[in-house]
């Protein structure tokens, strides 16, 4: 198999497919940490449609084994502001923000 960022499992053998593949975090708008979050499959979101509660949501990917900083989760932030494309001008900000789980 093959080596996940933490080094704690391995990838499905040849033919079998990860049951977390396929697995969404549906996250509601202007909320933060697990607070409104809703782990969904694509096709119950299609199915369902999209309630006015969820209009806005976010939706990400679903990481069955993140990668860990001493056992914790953590999230690092950087601020990039894009002037212009052509060319390009991108001001990337000296400060961010990294979080760390409690």
């Amino acid at each position: 198999g093959e080596s996940t960022p933490n080094g704690g499992g391995s990838a499905p053998p040849e033919g079998q497919s990860d049951p977390t593949a396929a697995m969404w975090i549906l996250r509601r708008p202007y909320t933060f940490g697990a607070r409104g979050g809703r782990l969904v499959q694509p096709m119950s979101v299609e199915k369902a449609g999209c309630p006015d509660q969820w209009h806005g949501a976010l939706v990400q990917r679903y990481v069955a084994n993140p990668m860990l900083v001493n056992g914790r989760k953590f999230s690092i932030k950087v601020y990039v502001a894009v002037f212009s494309v052509d060319p390009w001008e991108v001001c990337i900000a000296d400060w961010g923000l990294v979080s760390v789980c409690a």
